[in-house]
């Protein structure tokens, strides 16, 4: 069948891997309640200005403008999030190498010096895609709260991966010298959990994400992430992204 993002894991997650899940889950959650709550504010503010209300061509050339100066900078932002998704996620063939500098992809480069773009990129992503949201001209909130999501996952990756190198107790019995932690997973995931807290749709999502990878073996990963994320989010805001939006928002309380 094809799909959408190859993955081809040469080894299965391990049960200790269910923690990380969990709490990658619960903390996409979070940021994706308040992400909404960020939305919120900015149409209860920025998007009631009679300038702005007036003439929504210049507030789609302004923030146009702006995204296009701050996202060049940095490797991840300057990618479309549908293309930044499939490069986070996807696996890659023996001895290539991602021109993201990705480790999974034949980089060498330190944990260091991976998370800074990481961190960077999910600030520029998460502020733009705030400020853009309710634009006058055709967007969506599925694929950039997944490429926001997958920023978060990549990174939580990276430290598990780092972790199960240290310690002795988590690493792999019968793979001597092989990461156990499958940073493109955790991008998946991570992808799956912020999109859970934004929308609030679990049984969806779980279904979209095996559409687009395929990865039967890791449904029950993807399960549990994403109920996880849908109850923090739960906690923090209880309304999705589209009702908190809608002029009569204020129901939810």
């Amino acid at each position: 069948m094809p799909v959408l993002i190859d993955v081809r894991y040469t080894s299965d997650w391990k049960l200790f891997e269910l923690v990380a899940f969990v709490l990658l889950g619960g903390l996409g959650g979070v940021l994706g309640a308040l992400f909404i709550k960020a939305c919120r504010f900015w149409a209860g503010t920025y998007r009631r200005i009679p300038m702005i209300k007036s003439y929504p061509l210049m507030d789609v050339i302004i923030i146009a403008l702006l995204t296009s100066l701050s996202s060049y900078w940095n490797k991840y932002t300057k990618l479309g999030d549908s293309e930044l998704l499939s490069n986070l996620a996807a696996t890659c063939n023996s001895g290539a190498t991602s021109f993201l500098g990705l480790r999974n992809c034949g980089s060498n480069e330190p944990l260091s010096t991976l998370l800074g773009p990481l961190a960077i990129a999910f600030v520029v992503k998460g502020v733009f895609t705030i400020v853009s949201f309710g634009l006058c001209v055709p967007a969506g909130i599925y694929v950039p709260s997944m490429a926001m999501g997958a920023l978060v996952g990549k990174a939580v990756g990276y430290n598990v991966e780092a972790l199960s190198w240290k310690l002795p107790i988590i690493a792999c019995p019968t793979e001597k010298g092989v990461s156990c932690a499958n940073t493109e997973v955790y991008a998946l995931i991570g992808a799956g959990a912020m999109m859970s807290g934004v929308t609030r749709l679990p049984v969806t999502l779980t279904i979209i994400l095996f559409e687009l990878t395929g990865a039967l073996n890791y449904v029950a990963c993807f399960c549990i992430a994403i109920f996880a994320a849908k109850l923090s989010a739960d906690c923090i805001e209880p309304c999705n992204i589209y009702v908190s939006i809608h002029p009569f928002w204020y129901y939810c309380f």
